[in-house]
């Protein structure tokens, strides 16, 4: 498992625990992919260890 940057862990504590819609975007600021979490911080946790891997 990689480790997250603590300036992320930060932000990520900020992110709501229930469900919902999230959206990722490219470089350009197109948006490439939305889905849906049951829980958005875990989701964001998982995503941002995938990358560090």
């Amino acid at each position: 498992m990689s480790r997250i940057p603590e300036h992320l862990q930060q932000k990520i504590k900020e992110i709501p625990e229930r469900a919902g819609v999230y959206f990722m975007k490219d470089r350009h600021g197109g948006i490439v992919y939305v889905g849906k979490s049951k829980s958005l911080r875990s989701m964001v946790r998982s995503c941002l260890e995938d990358l560090g891997e």
